[in-house]
C-alpha cells in the first residue's frame, strides 16, 4: 500500500491529457510513465496486503479453533459462532481493504503530494510541475477556461526538474515495502503450517473438518478414554440426601493418568475433587471412584484425566420414594379355614404357623427394583436377649 489512501480506478486528468497529446515532450513522457508505474505498483500492493490479511486470518482462526476445540470441545452453537466470526472478518477485509481501496480515485496532484510526503528532498518540484501543467491546460478543478497564463519557459524548466527528480524516488519508502513483505511472509508461513498439518495428520484433518465445518459432535481421538458407570444418556437420578458414588474407568493406549479429577457445578459454582483409585491397575486400565456426599441439588459433572474428557453429565436430585400403600393378605392352613383374608399393616403382625403371607406394596414413584429383607425369629430372639 502507499503511505496514505491509495489507488484509483479512474484515470486522472493529467495522464489522460498526456495520453492524447501526440507531441508529448520527453520530460512529460517520463512523468506520465512514472505515475502509471506508481499506480500499477500500488494496485499490486493493495492486492498483496488484502490477500495476506485474509490468509493470516484464516490460518489464525484454524490454529485457534484447533487448540480450543481439542481442549474444551464446545457445543455446535459455539462452533457455528466461530465460523461466522471468520466469515465476517474475511468479508470486512474484502470490502474495506480491497474493493473500496481499488475504487478510490487517486489523481495526479494527489499522488504527487503523497510521493513528496515520503521524499521531502523533492522540494515540491513534482506537485508544482503537475499543478502548473493542469493550470496551463485549463483542466484544474474541472474547468475548461484558462485560469492563468503560464510562461512556457518556466513550465518547461519546472517539468525538467521534476522529471530529473524521479531518480531520487524509492518505491520501498513510498509503499512501506518492509512492512508489507513482513506481513506477506507471516501470512505465507501461517498458511504453510496449516496446510502441512492438514496433509500430514489425516486424523486431525478429518476430525477438525467434521467438528468445525460440518458442526458434528465427533469426539477428538485421545490417548486416554474415560467411561462413567450408571449415567445412561448422560443423566443419573438419585434420591435427595443419598450419598452417590461415581465410578470412572480410565483406559489408555499409552500411560494411564496418575489421577482423575471430578468437577461438579451447583449454585455455589464449580467444586473440584480428586478421585480415588479402587483396586490395582490392570493392563492399560484403572478404576477411579468418588462419593458425592448428601446431594441436595442438581449438579453438572465434568470428569478429566490425562487428555481424556467427559463433559456435561447430569446428576438429577429427586425426592426419595415413599411407601404409599401396603396390603397384607394371609392364607391360613386348611385346618383353620384356608381362605385368604386381609390383615392390618401394623408394626407387629402375627400369623398362624404354616400360613402364606402376601405383601403388596405401592411406592409414590416408579422403582427399578425393590428389596425385602427378612430376619429369622431365632436371630431376633438372640439379639434381644444378648442386648
Amino acid at each position: 500500500m502507499v503511505a496514505t489512501p491509495t489507488p484509483l480506478k479512474t484515470e486522472p486528468a493529467y495522464t489522460k491529457r498526456a495520453t492524447n497529446n501526440e507531441r508529448l515532450s520527453p520530460d512529460n513522457h517520463r512523468l506520465f510513465q512514472f505515475l502509471q508505474r506508481v499506480r500499477k505498483r500500488a494496485r499490486r500492493w493493495i492486492l498483496l496486503e488484502a490477500f495476506s490479511s485474509i490468509g493470516f486470518s484464516i490460518a489464525a482462526w484454524f490454529w485457534l479453533t484447533l487448540l480450543l476445540d481439542w481442549l474444551i470441545e464446545p457445543p455446535p452453537e459455539v462452533r457455528i459462532l466461530a465460523a461466522g466470526t471468520l466469515c465476517a472478518s474475511v468479508a470486512f477485509v474484502l470490502v474495506n481493504k480491497l474493493f473500496l481501496r481499488l475504487r478510490t480515485p487517486l489523481h495526479d496532484e494527489q499522488l504527487a503530494l503523497l510521493i513528496e510526503r515520503t521524499h521531502p528532498e523533492l522540494q515540491d518540484s513534482l506537485s508544482t510541475a503537475i499543478e502548473l501543467r493542469l493550470n496551463n491546460t485549463g483542466e484544474l478543478n474541472g474547468t475548461d477556461e484558462l485560469t492563468r497564463e503560464i510562461d512556457p519557459t518556466l513550465l518547461s524548466r519546472t517539468t525538467s526538474i521534476a522529471a530529473a527528480s524521479i531518480r531520487k524516488i524509492k518505491m520501498g519508502r513510498l509503499f512501506r515495502r518492509t512492512q508489507l513483505l513482513r506481513k506477506a511472509g507471516l501470512s505465507s508461513f501461517s498458511i504453510g503450517t496449516m496446510i502441512a498439518v492438514l496433509i500430514l495428520l489425516p486424523n486431525v484433518r478429518e476430525t477438525w473438518a467434521q467438528r468445525m465445518l460440518m458442526f458434528s459432535n465427533t469426539p477428538w481421538p485421545r490417548q486416554v478414554t474415560l467411561t462413567v458407570a450408571n449415567f445412561p444418556n448422560g443423566v443419573r437420578r438419585v434420591a435427595r440426601g443419598a450419598d452417590t458414588e461415581i465410578l470412572v474407568t480410565a483406559q489408555s493406549t499409552a500411560k494411564l493418568p496418575k489421577f482423575v479429577e471430578l468437577q461438579h457445578l451447583g449454585t455455589n459454582g464449580w467444586t473440584t475433587h480428586r478421585m480415588g483409585t479402587r483396586g490395582s491397575a490392570e493392563e492399560k486400565s484403572q478404576l477411579f471412584t468418588h462419593v458425592i456426599k448428601n446431594p441436595k441439588e442438581n449438579l453438572t459433572i465434568n470428569i478429566r484425566g490425562g487428555d481424556g474428557r467427559i463433559r456435561d453429565l447430569r446428576l438429577e436430585v429427586v425426592e426419595p420414594p415413599s411407601l404409599k400403600k401396603l396390603v397384607l393378605t394371609i392364607t391360613p392352613p386348611l385346618y383353620i379355614g384356608g381362605e385368604p383374608r386381609p390383615l392390618p399393616a401394623t408394626r407387629l403382625v402375627e400369623v398362624p404357623a404354616g400360613s402364606t403371607l402376601s405383601i403388596t406394596a405401592e411406592a409414590s414413584k416408579p422403582l427399578s427394583k425393590a428389596i425385602i429383607r427378612s430376619l429369622p425369629v431365632k436371630q431376633q430372639i438372640n439379639k434381644n436377649t444378648t442386648g
